[in-house]
């Protein structure tokens, strides 16, 4: 690995640190070239690093740079939980996210160019539909009997549902018709397999 000025001379403390260093890195470089040009090269040699060394800190490109998006985005995932937090009911929660990204991921410029680059979000990502498990843990906790492939395999339908109204909205609704379609839809699917 190459010592030439690691780190920028300022070699972080934490791998924490390290990781936050990295993020800057990789959104100096999406805000000069745009998502759909910047290479994780860039942005290892942006951080003073070798990609070997984001590597470490980020296990793909798709992670460091859907991170990078939300980090970008002003905190649009801690403000998504907050408002989501008072519905109680899970299936409610999860309408209620989804509510939320249909409407505001297009207005959001750094998620909106996310979202649009078919390659940074595929379904079967790995880093995507872990994410989206973890977040369906977090929602449904010990409510939840299903086993955990048919958890995995709900997470894959909701980011399939995503992705089809963010590439294509279909009939103009306003936030409570909606509310109302998703949920007539995943009511049903989900309702049967909570506590």
């Amino acid at each position: 690995m190459s010592r030439r000025g690691s780190w920028k001379g300022a070699s972080p403390e934490s791998s924490g640190e390290a990781r936050q260093h990295l993020l800057a890195a990789a959104q100096s470089c999406i805000e000069r070239h745009g998502f759909s040009k910047v290479t994780l090269s860039d942005v290892a040699a942006a951080a003073g690093v070798t990609r070997p060394t984001v590597y470490r800190y980020f296990g793909s490109a798709e992670e460091l740079f859907n991170a990078a998006a939300v980090t970008a985005s002003g905190g649009f995932l801690e403000r998504m939980r907050a408002r989501t937090a008072p519905h109680e009911d899970p299936v409610e929660r999860i309408v209620e996210t989804l509510v939320i990204l249909i409407s505001e991921v297009p207005d959001d410029p750094y998620l909106a160019e996310l979202f649009r680059m078919r390659e940074a979000v595929s379904i079967h990502a790995a880093g995507q539909h872990a994410f989206v498990s973890n977040e369906l843990r977090l929602y449904l906790g010990d409510r939840w009997k299903g086993d955990e492939q048919t958890l995995d395999e709900f997470a894959e339908i909701l980011l399939r549902l995503l992705r089809s109204f963010l590439d294509d909205p279909g009939p103009e609704r306003d936030v409570a018709e909606l509310r109302r379609y998703l949920s007539r839809w995943i009511d049903p699917m989900l309702r049967p397999r909570l506590l």
